[in-house]
């Protein structure tokens, strides 16, 4: 797990890994850096070359006025709707504004701009290349425990192998 800090946003980025004999990488990324899964999926592919590897980032701290804004002219098209269709069969109602946020089309997530997006990127692989350099030391961590016991367990075999040929004569006699 790496976290850092740009533009007083927090980002987490968290992978975890499964052993497997093929790369399947599942990346889950907020609607902010979605353009990122591109760059994020060749990074994974150029570092990590098997098992099942999920990559989430998330951020913390961010301002709404950063994520979305309201397509005023979806609203419009919704509210003008809903008012010929409650009108025309002569009712009346109050309307909700803020579940007509919930419809589709009217929040839309707000796209940084080229430079910004490029800082965004940058920031996002470097300390997602910190991630996998984190996570290549813990693999390899485990494997030389996984080897030390599998050599335990096979020197335990051995000797009691050598304990069974020892009694092999007596026993079938």
């Amino acid at each position: 797990e790496q976290q850092g800090h740009l533009d007083s946003v927090t980002y987490m980025i968290e992978i975890k890994t499964v052993n497997n004999r093929y790369l399947k990488s599942s990346i889950k990324l907020p609607e902010p850096v979605a353009f990122l899964e591109k760059d994020i999926d060749e990074l994974l592919r150029k570092n990590i070359f098997r098992g099942t590897v999920k990559y989430m980032l998330r951020l913390k701290n961010v301002s709404e006025d950063l994520l979305f804004e309201i397509n005023d002219n979806a609203m419009k098209s919704y509210l003008e709707k809903v008012n010929k269709a409650v009108s025309s069969a002569g009712l009346s109602c109050t309307i909700d504004a803020a579940n007509l946020l919930n419809l589709p089309g009217i929040l839309e997530p707000i796209s940084p701009d080229e430079k910004k997006a490029e800082q965004i990127k940058q920031f996002v692989l470097e300390l997602s290349q910190k991630a996998i350099a984190q996570l290549k030391n813990m693999r390899a961590t485990e494997g030389a425990e996984l080897q030390a016991d599998l050599h335990q367990q096979c020197e335990v075999i051995k000797q009691s192998l050598e304990k069974i040929r020892e009694v092999k004569d007596t026993i079938i006699q």
